[in-house]
């Protein structure tokens, strides 16, 4: 009976690893079929096509992919009242999550990310590359601090479990945000200006679109360090707001479960 369930365990971990290529690489085809349906009504574009193509598949598989939520597994730990349990262990309850986060995301990163953009690229000739090392390096660079800037944003709302009871509004509110003022639903150079202007006041900028122009090669060396710079000051007045937030939830825990 243990090797029935062991079996069928296994079964169906490796369908929904399957169910998840199958997903990312649609969500791909589909993204992609837009743009060359856009571009194919001759319109003057702030960007080539294969630009467009690139910055729609490694945002949408990688670094979508690869981002950290550990605000709502303590949410859920403060829901069901393991949070009590998972406070006294000696590493820090933020580390705790984004470490199993870190795990989930690196697997997924071998089994779903990775093969879809391999496939992307064979499909679509137009998926580009990293013109130079240092293109690779400002991309790996901007991706790390714009990752970490979304683990804060989401720590620091799951940190709100404490006080609301639970963090169903985390992932409706972090996917919309970044959806509209990260650049997921289209990338800044095709928006108004007044509305471009808006996202240079919000956190979600640095998440996706940054390390984008980044890996496109799109930026001077002087635009490259400012970024890079407005990534560390957000990264740094965020982690401030989360450690303010955390002195504040540890006073007012109640276990609701357990």
């Amino acid at each position: 009976d243990l090797a029935r369930r062991s079996f069928r365990s296994q079964s169906v971990y490796r369908i929904n690893v399957l169910v998840n290529l199958i997903y990312s690489f649609m969500s791909v085809l589909i993204n992609v079929s837009v743009w060359n349906a856009l571009y194919a009504q001759n319109v003057d574009p702030a960007a080539t096509l294969s630009e467009a193509i690139t910055y729609s598949v490694i945002s949408s598989t990688f670094l979508v992919g690869m981002q950290l939520w550990p605000g709502s597994r303590i949410g859920d730990a403060v829901y069901s009242g393991e949070v009590g349990q998972q406070m006294v262990r000696p590493m820090n309850l933020l580390a705790q999550h984004a470490a199993m986060e870190l795990g989930e995301k690196i697997f997924n990163f071998f089994t779903c990310i990775l093969p879809c953009i391999v496939a992307a690229k064979i499909v679509y000739n137009a998926l580009l590359f990293p013109a130079t090392l240092a293109d690779v390096l400002f991309f790996l660079l901007s991706a790390l601090l714009g990752n970490m800037i979304f683990l804060l944003l989401n720590t620091i709302l799951g940190y709100t479990a404490f006080w609301l009871g639970n963090v169903w509004y985390i992932q409706w509110f972090l996917t919309a945000a970044m959806y509209v003022f990260g650049g997921e639903m289209v990338p800044f150079w095709f928006l108004p200006d007044k509305l471009n202007i808006i996202t240079w006041f919000m956190p979600f900028r640095c998440v996706l679109f940054i390390p984008m122009e980044m890996y496109l090669g799109r930026l001077s060396m002087n635009q490259i360090i400012f970024n890079l710079c407005l990534q560390v000051l957000w990264l740094l007045g965020l982690l401030l707001l989360e450690r303010f937030v955390w002195y504040r939830a540890q006073k007012k825990i109640v276990v609701q479960g357990g």
